[in-house]
C-alpha cells in the first residue's frame, strides 16, 4: 500500500514542510509548482533527482514499485480554479520518458488534489463535479451558487494521451435531506442514515467538501478519501459497477456507493 505522510524534513530541506512518500530507507517527493522529483535516504542524502520534467507539478506525485512516477501536472486553461486544482496526470519512468499524459478538465469537472495508482495499472483520481443552482434546488438544496461536489474516477490508460474511465463514483448520488418529503433523497432522520451525506446538517458553499487525500485497500477492495472542510474520512466500496456505485445496493458490501459506517 502507498504510504502518504506529512513529513517535517527541515533537517535537509530548509524551511520546508512537504507531503512525502516513504518506503523503507527512502523518501520520495515532488514540490508543487516545480518540474522535479527527488529521492532521498533517511539521512537526507539525495539518491536520485529528476529535473526538467514536462509541466509543473500540480499537487501530488507517487512512485510505484515498477519504477514509475505518477505526477499531477498543472493543465493550461482550467476553467475551475482553486487550491489543489491541476487537471492533468502523467506517468513517467525514471529516465523522464513520459509513458502517459492525460488531461481531464472542463467547466463542470477537473482533477484536483491527490491520486492513487492501482495494482491493476489503472489510477484513481479525485475530481470536482460541478452542479448548478437549479440542479441543487431539484434535490432540495438551496445554495445560491454552483457547487463543486466530488467524484472519483478510475482511469485505464489506453494510449500515450488517451484513457478510458472504467469506474466512477459521485457523492451527488449519496445525498440526503430532511426538508422536502416529496423528493427521492428525503429521509426522516439524518442521524439514522450515516451512510449518506446529509445536506440538512452542513453549510453549503461552492467548495464545502474539498476532498484532499485518497488511498486504496486492495485486500478489502475499498477506497478511502478525506474531506478537508467536513473534517471526515469516508470509505466506499470499489467492487461495485459504476451503475451500482450510483445506488444504495450492490458490490461486496451490499451498500452500493453508500459510505461504510
Amino acid at each position: 500500500m502507498r504510504i502518504l505522510i506529512l513529513s517535517l524534513v527541515a533537517s535537509f530541506i530548509s524551511f520546508a514542510t512537504i507531503n512525502a512518500q516513504q518506503y523503507p530507507g527512502t523518501i520520495f517527493y515532488g514540490l508543487q509548482g516545480n518540474t522535479s522529483a527527488t529521492f532521498k535516504d533517511t539521512n537526507g542524502t539525495t539518491t536520485l533527482s529528476l529535473t526538467g520534467l514536462t509541466g509543473s507539478t500540480g499537487y501530488s506525485v507517487h512512485y510505484t514499485q515498477d519504477g514509475s512516477i505518477w505526477r499531477s501536472v498543472n493543465a493550461t486553461g482550467n476553467v475551475i480554479t482553486g487550491g489543489g486544482v491541476y487537471g492533468r496526470i502523467q506517468k513517467v519512468n525514471l529516465n523522464k520518458t513520459i509513458l502517459w499524459d492525460w488531461t481531464y478538465t472542463s467547466s463542470t469537472y477537473v482533477l484536483h488534489h491527490d491520486h492513487c495508482p492501482l495494482p491493476n495499472g489503472n489510477i484513481l483520481l479525485i475530481c470536482y463535479d460541478v452542479h448548478t443552482v437549479a440542479e441543487m434546488a431539484a434535490v432540495g438544496i438551496s445554495s445560491g451558487v454552483n457547487v463543486q461536489f466530488e467524484k472519483i474516477i478510475e482511469v485505464k490508460p489506453t494510449g500515450s494521451t488517451t484513457g478510458t474511465i472504467v469506474w466512477e463514483w459521485r457523492i451527488w448520488d449519496h445525498l440526503c435531506q430532511t426538508s422536502n418529503s416529496s423528493l427521492s433523497n428525503y429521509v426522516t432522520s439524518a442521524v439514522n442514515n450515516p451512510q449518506l451525506l446529509s445536506m440538512s446538517n452542513v453549510t453549503v458553499s461552492k467548495d464545502f467538501i474539498h476532498a484532499n487525500g485518497i488511498d486504496y485497500n486492495e485486500e478489502l477492495d475499498q477506497i478511502v478519501f478525506s474531506s478537508h472542510f467536513l473534517h471526515e474520512w469516508f470509505i466506499i466500496d470499489h467492487s461495485t459497477t459504476t451503475a451500482e456505485a450510483a445506488t444504495h445496493a450492490g458490490g461486496i458490501s451490499g451498500k452500493g456507493g453508500d459510505f461504510f459506517i
